[in-house]
């Protein structure tokens, strides 16, 4: 069985208004990362597909506009990094003949990428609003 895994190394990068930001964001109004998947993990190969989106407020200029597309950028950063590991996780359970277990893995990563989110809003004395739940699955190997 293969894996088919697309669209986690790439971001969308869209200037909208503060108050369409607010909307896709649920209250921020300068900037935004985002992450939608889907999966079909009943065919072969396995099909993971993200597509990410980063908003920023299109009144923003300068300075400001230059500091939320860096803090944006982290988080797509970060993001990036975790589904990597995912991927190559499992990756290694195809190769040794296991259950990739892709919802759980996809559960973990939105998990993983809440709490490295929080940690990076904490950093420098800013402060979280995330609240992460932590999934009911037993973490993949």
């Amino acid at each position: 069985m293969k894996l088919n895994v697309t669209g986690y190394d790439k971001t969308a990068k869209k200037y909208v208004t503060a108050d369409a930001l607010k909307k896709v964001s649920n209250g921020n109004s300068k900037g935004y990362f985002e992450t939608e998947v889907e999966y079909e993990d009943a065919s072969d190969p396995i099909v993971v597909k993200f597509k990410n989106t980063t908003y920023i407020n299109n009144t923003l200029t300068g300075k400001d506009k230059q500091d939320v597309e860096d803090h944006e950028k982290r988080h797509f950063t970060d993001f990036k990094k975790l589904a990597e590991a995912m991927k190559k996780g499992a990756e290694k359970a195809l190769k040794a003949g296991l259950d990739p277990q892709i919802k759980e893995r996809v559960e973990w990563l939105f998990y993983d990428r809440c709490v490295t989110s929080a940690a990076f809003h904490r950093e420098g004395g800013g402060y979280s609003v995330e609240i992460c739940s932590k999934p009911d699955s037993k973490r993949p190997a």
